[in-house]
């Protein structure tokens, strides 16, 4: 039938569609903090090492800080390195094809919602496809733990419908598949958690759902506390605790700083920002850690005000309309939901912004721009819709094609970022190390001191600088860099060793 020739198009051409536009990416290197999570781990340079995964910080480099769990994407790794040999293209490929099953699953959740309408469905895949908002997921290959967590949440809420609607006898392979992909979407992505909360989402918003037994519906529920509760275990055994009020450095989020209440008006400014993000993509930076967005103080400041209207909005709204507009309502909550605890609103993480955190929530914008094509009834209103979903489409696509290129190597990267966050220390340091590889001090030894004079306690960007100028046979200088960094932290072993080539030198 015509209706089900739709539907098979639409799941064939945004997967392809996802898949292709990220070729390029397979003639990238590792960036940023690919090299850490991945390069660095001694666990992954042995297959025999596999099973210590499992009970390993997600960040097992050393110096790092081991505040993270995340298994199943560490072993999606390590299977990678396997397979490759540290080849970047087979990282990059891996991500490109799990970019593809999130896009199908995205278009199987909008045919889900919007039955028998395969153009809505088809928009809402196609937007996720090529977003923008994407390409840090998607381009940086430790991205993938979104896309991984992503995955789980949107294979959990298919099969829980599944699980719902089956009939007497038929419930128990769906059920045990929802738990299952809720358990590895937390083992991939702690934010994966939400699963529970969308799937009651699900539910208010698809009739079909309401005549489940009540019995099925508390089986489901228990499962997914199950999992949380082996999740939560796993993760407190490893990390000696759940994680949760552990001091966040300042250079990667500031808002802490701020305590309690200027911490979360900085998280509602961020909130704007991301929602500008998700509509208008441009610019985009790899990193918008201290201080290239400001702690927010005041009260009246036009942005924590943006972001609460926009909060109010989304949620509010959410709720109103999922009486009148199901769908729509289903997609704002969505949002919200997914999006809680990335965004620095309900509770504190180790970054401040980051496009990568949009990947899962951004849906909620792909299925609501699906819903207004499927609201387009008469002929003529449907063809603008369907032209105007198209031309969307494409302007994204050429955006992303466009950023990809950004992430190609540390380098490109890099300089990317500082031209769009100048004000991101961070960013400012890793240019610095760059041009340090290359050998062009001069540039190195600028990048190290706008760093410095953005983030004066930023060691790391002291030690380069050091290095920096011994280096360029300017030890006197380097010598007073050193023993000031050394004196602020006398346990740092880099620190001492550059010390004594500092003395040495001289």
């Amino acid at each position: 039938s015509r209706p089900l020739k739709g539907r098979r198009q639409a799941l064939l051409f945004c997967p392809l569609l996802a898949l292709l536009l990220y070729l390029p990416t397979l003639g990238h290197d590792f960036v940023f903090d690919d090299r850490g999570v991945i390069e660095a781990n001694p666990l992954m340079r042995d297959i025999r090492d596999l099973p210590r995964l499992l009970v390993t910080p997600y960040w097992n480099a050393p110096q790092h800080s081991r505040t993270l769990y995340r298994p199943l994407t560490s072993l999606s790794f390590a299977l990678d390195r396997a397979v490759s040999g540290m080849r970047p293209a087979w990282f990059h490929a891996v991500n490109a094809v799990l970019h593809a099953i999130a896009t199908l699953l995205v278009t199987l959740l909008a045919l889900e919602l919007m039955p028998g309408r395969a153009a809505g469905a088809a928009a809402a895949g196609a937007l996720f496809a090529v977003h923008p908002v994407h390409v840090e997921a998607v381009a940086g290959i430790v991205g993938r733990s979104e896309i991984l967590a992503a995955i789980g949440v949107m294979a959990a809420i298919l099969c829980h419908r599944r699980a719902l609607e089956a009939a007497a006898g038929r419930a128990g392979p769906w059920t045990a598949a929802a738990w299952t992909a809720s358990l590895c979407g937390m083992l991939a992505k702690e934010s994966a958690i939400v699963v529970p909360a969308i799937g009651l989402l699900v539910e208010a918003v698809m009739p079909e759902t309401r005549g489940a037994p009540r019995r099925r519906r508390v089986v489901l529920y228990a499962g997914y506390a199950a999992a949380a509760a082996l999740y939560l275990g796993a993760r407190a055994a490893v990390l000696g605790g759940l994680g949760l009020g552990r001091p966040i450095p300042f250079v990667d989020n500031p808002a802490p700083s701020a305590g309690p209440l200027g911490g979360r008006r900085t998280g509602l400014g961020t909130l704007a920002r991301y929602a500008r993000l998700l509509v208008w993509p441009q610019p985009l930076s790899a990193d918008y850690s201290f201080d290239q967005i400001p702690v927010i103080h005041s009260l009246f400041d036009p942005l924590a005000i943006a972001g609460l209207l926009i909060l109010i909005a989304v949620v509010g709204g959410g709720a109103w309309l999922l009486r009148l507009s199901p769908v729509c309502g289903f997609a704002l909550l969505f949002m919200a939901a997914s999006a809680a605890l990335t965004t620095n609103v309900v509770l504190f993480i180790g970054t401040l912004m980051a496009e990568r955190l949009m990947y899962l929530p951004s849906v909620g914008l792909c299925v609501i721009a699906g819903w207004a094509v499927d609201r387009a009834g008469r002929p003529h209103a449907r063809r603008l819709a369907i032209g105007s979903a198209a031309l969307a489409v494409l302007l994204l696509a050429g955006r992303s094609w466009a950023r990809i290129p950004d992430w190609k190597d540390d380098f490109a990267l890099y300089s990317s970022a500082a031209r769009v966050s100048p004000r991101c220390a961070r960013i400012r340091y890793n240019l610095g190390n760059g041009y340090l590889k290359a050998a062009r001090y001069g540039d190195a030894e600028e990048n190290y001191r706008a760093a410095l004079r953005i983030y004066p306690e930023f060691q790391d960007a002291r030690v380069n600088l050091g290095m920096v100028l011994l280096q360029e046979r300017r030890p006197q200088e380097a010598l007073a860099l050193l023993e000031s960094a050394a004196r602020q932290d006398p346990g740092n072993a880099d620190i001492a060793v550059n010390l004594g080539t500092a003395y040495r030198a001289l």
